[in-house]
Formats: C-alpha cells, structure tokens, sequence
C-alpha cells in the first residue's frame, strides 16, 4: 500500500490534471508595445524633466533596452548656471510611469535620428 501511495505523489505517474502537476506550460506574456515617444514627450515632459525652462527638445525613434522601450530624448535645461544640454535615455515602464537617467556610451544615442518635439507650456 506504501509502495502505491508513493508511486501516485510522483508527477510523472500521476492521474491528476495537468494543472496540478509539475508539467505545465511557461507563461508567455505578450510583448509591451511600441510607445510613440514623441507623445511622451509633448505630454509627459514636466514629469521627465523636472526644470522651469526646456528648449530644442528632440526625441529618438523607440528601441528595446535592457528595462523593455526606450527612446533618446535630447532638450537644452535653462539653469541658474545657464543653459545645458542633455541627453537622458527614457526608458517606458507603463503607461505614465517612466524612468530617466543620463544617456551613457552603452545607449548609442549619437546615432539616432531625431524628431523635434513642440513643448507645451
């Protein structure tokens, strides 16, 4: 009687559904899509660039990063210290939900073609 009960906790010799055994399927998540980030950054700017004054702002086509989508974003911050330039990478976390950093080597941001972006004010 052991012998059997041992036998039947095995899940290759089981009679229980497939859901309930070691043997189920991966779960295949569909793919985020493409964002448009040139409407990020006409609606999302302030929420990416929080400074007072930003101009010549220009965006990167869409690419899949290490995090999922993310774009180039390139704009001139008005400062105290005057103008600078920056170049972020902006990597699309959700809808609304996005991460910033300074655009590194590893990014390839001189490569890309850019489109300007109208900022809202």
């Amino acid at each position: 009687m052991l012998a059997v009960t041992l036998g039947s906790c095995s899940p290759y010799y089981t009679f229980l559904p497939k859901a309930l055994t070691y043997d189920m399927e991966p779960v295949r998540r569909s793919e985020a899509p493409k964002p448009d980030p040139v409407a990020i950054a006409t609606n999302e700017l302030p929420s990416i660039i929080a400074a007072a004054e930003v101009q010549n702002v220009a965006v990167g086509p869409p690419r899949m990063g290490r995090y999922g989508w993310g774009f180039c974003l390139t704009a001139t911050v008005t400062s105290n210290a005057g103008p600078t330039k920056t170049v972020l990478w902006v990597t699309v976390y959700d809808r609304g939900i996005y991460g910033r950093q300074q655009a590194g080597l590893e990014d390839q941001c001189e490569l890309d073609r850019y489109t300007t972006v109208a900022v809202r004010r």
